[in-house]
């Protein structure tokens, strides 16, 4: 039988047969062939094409209504495409997507970056980040790294109810502590007391760490820095430092 007798259709029947899709993923059609990533993403491969002067005149449209009409045409298998049938990572983006229909003031996301992927997290988080300012977000979430970074307000809930309501500086406290990873405990504290007066540290033996909690209102962790590192720098060093605590450091604090 020769390929102009078995037909386009099929030819694509015979390579569907020899190559069965996965459950619940659309393999081979007309246009487009779906190919599942291990980022739990699809990949849509297409090789069919638009012919100037056949399936489009040049001097009567647009760039973007080209790519319009190439995007419709070669992605139509799809058209028809359940929810259901789609990877987890697109079903999440489908969520996000249908959340912001409609430019709505106030958006409520439940776990939106769960089981994501971490290149995904990440574009996720850029996505929701930089709606700040145009709508309310409000996002439940056990993955306080990701409140840590969406959000600017955070709340605490303990069995039905709100325990801590406070802005994200406030509540890691980012303007009043600072912790100095050592590689040794300073051998004279009262230095480093008199470097910075009014302030308190705490040393953890575990982690090598002092912590210096301050007042913000007279002094700002710059001008603490200025003071402080010389006197640690006499006697230790210093491996890093870090503003404030995370957010579940704070969440634990809380919870005591």
């Amino acid at each position: 039988m020769s390929l102009t007798d078995l037909g386009e259709f099929g030819l694509i029947g015979r390579i569907r047969k020899r190559f069965p899709a996965p459950e619940g993923v659309t393999g081979i059609g007309d246009d487009c062939a779906v190919i599942p990533q291990r980022s739990g993403q699809d990949t849509l491969v297409s090789t069919d094409m638009l012919v100037e002067g056949t399936h489009f005149l040049r001097d009567r449209v647009s760039p973007f209504q080209l790519g319009w009409k190439s995007a419709a045409v070669n992605l139509s298998d799809r058209a028809d495409a359940t929810i259901r049938s789609l990877s987890h990572g697109m079903r999440k983006r489908v969520m996000l997507a249908q959340c912001f229909v409609g430019n709505p003031e106030v958006v409520l996301l439940d776990e939106p970056l769960n089981g994501l992927d971490p290149a995904e997290c990440a574009r996720m988080r850029r996505f929701i980040a930089a709606c700040r300012g145009r709508r309310t977000i409000v996002v439940s979430s056990h993955n306080l790294h990701d409140i840590e970074v969406i959000c600017t307000h955070t709340a605490f809930v303990e069995a039905g109810r709100v325990t801590s309501v406070s802005t994200l500086g406030a509540i890691t406290q980012a303007s009043g502590r600072v912790v100095y990873t050592l590689a040794a405990r300073p051998a004279d504290m009262s230095a480093i007391e008199a470097a910075v007066p009014g302030a308190s540290f705490e040393w953890s033996e575990s982690e090598h760490a002092l912590t210096c909690l301050f007042h913000p209102e007279s002094d700002d962790i710059a001008a603490v820095n200025r003071r402080l590192l010389p006197a640690l720098l006499a006697q230790t060093d210093i491996l890093s430092v870090v503003r404030g605590q995370s957010l579940e450091e704070a969440y634990l604090g809380h919870r005591g």
